[in-house]
């Protein structure tokens, strides 16, 4: 089984692809502009700071953007957090999807849809019941 983001320990090393769920420019103390990262997959999120950067770079490394990190894990003030060695996009080659690396929910699709749709027909009240299938049928998609 492959390890995710947050199965990693403080010290050790990973070589993971990644969602930039946010990133916010910074100045460091030294004048230098930097990026605050915040770096999720399935098992949640981490942050990390990418120093030193140049104009294209808080272009390149915006959030919903994914990226190969080659880093590891360090305590800072008490929490995990990712110290980047080599960051770069990932490109089609990769063959990685945004889907990969959002959080989803504990059953399947199929599962949820067989569930709710139980629980609609059961309802006593046929105006309720007709009003709810519509709704449900109309935004089904975003719904689940």
């Amino acid at each position: 089984m492959d390890k995710r983001l947050l199965d990693y320990e403080v010290g050790e090393g990973l070589d993971l692809f990644l969602l930039i769920k946010s990133s916010t420019r910074g100045i460091a103390s030294n004048g230098k502009p930097f990026l605050s990262l915040v770096l999720q997959d399935k098992s949640g999120e981490l942050e990390a700071k990418l120093w030193d950067i140049s104009d294209s770079d808080e272009e390149n490394y915006a959030s919903q953007n994914i990226v190969n990190i080659v880093g590891e894990v360090q305590n800072y003030r008490g929490r995990k957090q990712l110290k980047i060695r080599q960051i770069r996009q990932s490109s089609g080659i990769d063959g990685v999807s945004i889907g990969q690396f959002m959080e989803t929910a504990p059953i399947d699709k199929t599962e949820m849809s067989e569930e709710v749709t139980k629980y609609i027909f059961e309802m006593q009240n046929a105006n309720l019941q007709r009003i709810t299938r519509s709704l449900l049928k109309k935004y089904q998609d975003d719904f689940f």
